[in-house]
């Protein structure tokens, strides 16, 4: 996977500009919506940063942005099960 970009994402954001479902939907099809994950900006930002502290993640090969974070091959070993683990807890709560 070498040059390449991986991005890690709330699957309940668009990366396409569509409008919210949750505005124009009827209420039975809101239902199967996908819920925005809680809290997950902030579950990323400290998942990035700690990775970052460590050593395991460079701060030239990840970019944090709004419904998730983009990096390279290593950065997807050092922040997926962290992040994972940390949005598993958030939901639990």
């Amino acid at each position: 996977m070498s040059g390449q970009g991986i991005a890690i994402l709330d699957a309940s954001h668009s990366l396409f500009g569509f409008s919210d479902p949750n505005k124009d939907v009827h209420s039975d099809v809101n239902k199967l919506v996908l819920k925005p994950i809680p809290q997950f900006q902030e579950i990323v930002a400290n998942a990035v940063r700690d990775a970052q502290a460590s050593g395991s993640l460079a701060l030239s090969k990840v970019a944090t942005i709004e419904v998730g974070v983009i990096c390279d091959a290593v950065g997807v070993k050092a922040l997926t099960r962290v992040i994972h683990f940390r949005v598993l807890e958030s939901i639990k709560s």
